[in-house]
């Protein structure tokens, strides 16, 4: 994947599961899961994959993100159960 605008690229993180956390500067999260998208659509279709995303000041405590992302997660992936 490409590092994108900051040249560094998102951070990733397993937050349980089969589930994964990006940080990083926003444009480069988004650019980098759009790239993933693109390339699952490309290899695996008809799988899917599901996403959340929260955008933060850069001084935005980084336990508290990882905390709502995988609380956004886990609701995901209970409504995905429901239907």
């Amino acid at each position: 994947m490409k590092s994108g605008l900051t040249g560094r690229g998102p951070i990733m993180l397993y937050t349980g599961g089969d589930d994964i956390a990006f940080y990083g500067h926003w444009v480069d999260v988004i650019r980098f899961l759009y790239e993933v998208y693109d390339k699952v659509l490309k290899t695996i279709y008809p799988l899917s994959f599901s996403s959340a995303v929260i955008v933060e000041a850069s001084n935005y405590p980084l336990l508290e993100l990882y905390s709502r992302v995988t609380g956004l997660l886990r609701e995901l992936r209970l409504k995905e159960k429901e239907d």
